[in-house]
């Protein structure tokens, strides 16, 4: 790659250079997805209010933007099935069953929250019709003790359709409790949906 290139596709100067709709590398065949910037472009890397909003405008733009010559707008058509995906992680919020595992969900991430938030409109508002076409999951995994923090947290995913699995530590250690999980991901990967909860 010349110097005028920092990952495959994405031209230095682009919005990509700030922001991560796109951003992905592959890594031992598997799709790996930079949301929130990384360090080979140090710029896009979000730190605060203002980078975050930043990419939740660009990302509602992107999501929310009529298309010529198609009848709604892309999101509303891509779960039609009228539109390819965008190859943003966005769609994977409305397509793909999602795992939170190890993620904070800060009140900072806006871009994260709108996502859930939006889809979760579409899904009890029935928006547009748009209920019947959202069939993904998305199950958030908390590893570690049911402080105050984590039960507000459940509550508020909770209404935003987002199956919140608790996994306690198993005589103290982390990994193993982040092992558990893991475990139960591939099972339900595998086809094995009672094994999740």
């Amino acid at each position: 790659m010349g110097p005028r290139f920092f990952q495959r596709g994405i031209r230095a100067g682009s919005d990509e250079i700030r922001y991560s709709l796109y951003r992905k590398q592959i890594v031992g065949g598997k799709i790996v997805r930079h949301i929130h910037g990384e360090a080979k472009a140090p710029s896009s890397v979000c730190l605060g209010f203002e980078h975050y909003a930043g990419a939740l405008a660009k990302l509602r733009g992107m999501l929310l933007a009529h298309e010529p010559g198609v009848r709604d707008v892309v999101l509303f058509n891509l779960l039609r099935g009228e539109r390819k995906s965008t190859g943003s992680f966005a769609d994977l919020f409305f397509t793909h069953d999602l795992f939170f595992v190890g993620y904070g969900l800060d009140r900072v991430e806006v871009d994260v929250w709108w996502l859930l938030t939006y889809r979760a409109f579409l899904m009890n508002a029935n928006y547009r019709g748009m209920a019947s076409f959202i069939k993904n999951r998305i199950v958030f995994y908390h590893v570690g003790e049911e402080r105050e923090s984590f039960l507000q947290l459940h509550s508020l995913l909770e209404s935003l359709n987002v199956e919140v699995v608790f996994q306690q530590v198993p005589a103290g250690s982390y990994e193993r409790g982040y092992l558990n999980v893991l475990e139960k991901i591939r099972q339900h990967l595998r086809g094995n949906e009672s094994f999740v909860k």
